[in-house]
């Protein structure tokens, strides 16, 4: 049996800050934010 949240399906957010960092976020967990030097690891860090 597959975990429940396997299939999961949410909208990432990706944001370029002026700052120059960026901004990811998660549409359906609005808490969910982090703040990275580029977006691969803002992605990782969700």
């Amino acid at each position: 049996m597959p975990h429940p949240f396997s299939e999961l399906k949410v909208t990432l957010l990706l944001e370029t800050l002026p700052s120059g960092k960026v901004a990811a976020s998660v549409f359906e967990f609005p808490a969910c934010r982090v703040e990275a030097d580029d977006r691969q690891t803002a992605i990782a860090k969700l």
